[in-house]
């Protein structure tokens, strides 16, 4: 039911960016409702992720969701540092390698 509300949003989102001509994100931040549910709901926004764009987690120490998440990351695809900043919860980021 969440992850139905969740695709219209984001269905809505990315029309409104269009009619903005905005067709890619070049910085993409993940922090909120911390469950492994809400942050695999918030990647889908990595489709609109531009060729060097950056994907930043909130709380990677102190939250399940982003803190399994970044830390199972693909990293034969995904350049990943994570645990920066534990005095704030815990910071991370990732972005694509280039083949």
């Amino acid at each position: 039911m969440v992850f139905g509300w969740f695709l219209s949003c984001l269905s809505f989102l990315v029309e409104k960016l269009n009619s903005l001509g905005v067709s890619t994100l070049d910085f993409i931040f993940i922090d909120g409702w911390h469950s492994i549910n809400q942050v695999l709901d918030d990647w889908e926004f990595t489709k609109l992720l531009s060729d060097g764009g950056v994907v930043a987690f909130h709380d990677t120490t102190a939250h399940p969701g982003p803190h399994f998440f970044i830390k199972n990351l693909n990293e034969e695809k995904w350049t990943v540092r994570h645990n920066l900043c534990p005095q704030d919860h815990g910071f991370g980021y990732c972005y694509r390698k280039r083949p």
